[in-house]
């Protein structure tokens, strides 16, 4: 028999609470997975443009279909908020040192030129990233 348990994630998630803040209405209408209802989607400090940060991927090996999801949606979000006309300022963090890259870094011979083992293993990998991007043809 299986028993199911809830992910602390979830539970600490799941635990918060959410207001609405405050701002110039954007006439768009967004799904809130915290709340479980639609929000409107306002504008802060009484800006025109929408800002959007999204975590990116962490670069010690290639991306996997689960990525392109991820990454797909996100543009597709990105497509409609500008198809009412929002202007979007999307940033997307990239991380390049995470303890997978620290580890494969240690198994990377010592190589006596100026690029530091860490930079051997993420820069490859981010740069396959941005070319699946491209291929996909997610916007940047």
């Amino acid at each position: 028999r299986f028993k199911v348990i809830k992910p602390v994630a979830m539970m600490r998630y799941s635990s918060y609470s959410w207001q609405q803040p405050s701002g110039r209405d954007s006439s768009v209408v967004l799904y809130n997975s915290l709340t479980k209802q639609k929000d409107r989607l306002l504008f802060a400090n009484g800006n025109d443009q929408l800002t959007w940060y999204s975590c990116g991927p962490t670069v010690y090996d290639h991306s996997h279909i689960g990525h392109a999801r991820c990454y797909l949606q996100q543009d597709i979000v990105l497509r409609i908020l500008q198809s009412f006309h929002i202007d979007v300022q999307y940033v997307m963090g990239i991380t390049d040192i995470d303890d997978k890259i620290i580890n494969k870094a240690r198994e990377l011979p010592k190589l006596k030129n100026s690029v530091s083992p860490i930079q051997q293993v993420a820069v490859p990998f981010e740069n396959s990233f941005w070319e699946d991007v491209d291929t996909l043809r997610i916007r940047r």
